[in-house]
């Protein structure tokens, strides 16, 4: 079975685990320096703040890129194969 992940980048992390966690309802999982997991019943979210080597990035969201992806996570049986 095939899981679905949101992702979603923030500009602020404190902001974005009150935002979700005080105004839309989701638990908090997991927490690191600038990113977070969090749920609401079944559904995970992950929120990170975008990072490179230097540090935090800006996102250029004029065209074609939203802060928002989804991630299909197949769940794994244990039977890994190159093939």
């Amino acid at each position: 079975m095939t899981t679905l992940g949101i992702s979603i980048d923030v500009h602020d992390i404190e902001q974005a685990v009150a935002f979700y966690r005080d105004g839309l309802g989701l638990g908090l999982i997991e927490r690191g320096e600038a990113w977070a997991t969090m749920a609401l019943r079944e559904q995970t979210f992950f929120l990170c703040v975008p990072w490179d080597v230097n540090g935090p990035i800006a996102r250029d969201q004029q065209r074609h890129w939203t802060p928002v992806h989804l991630d299909f996570l197949p769940a794994c049986n244990g039977n890994v194969s190159d093939t």
